[in-house]
């Protein structure tokens, strides 16, 4: 869904996303987005697959 949207909007939701996350929680998408725009410390794990690591 993410590239659907502009850069700004693509890190809000993200960010949005990753806010209702706990540290070390994962996140997936699908590889078509790409890396993941946001503001919020990410580890990528593989193509598509996240974690949300401490600030």
């Amino acid at each position: 869904m993410l590239i659907y949207f502009d850069p700004p909007t693509k890190v809000e939701v993200v960010d949005r996303v990753l806010s209702q996350l706990r540290e070390g929680g994962l996140l997936f998408i699908g590889t078509a987005e790409g890396r993941v725009p946001c503001r919020t410390p990410l580890a990528t794990l593989a193509p598509g697959a996240f974690r949300k690591v401490c600030a």
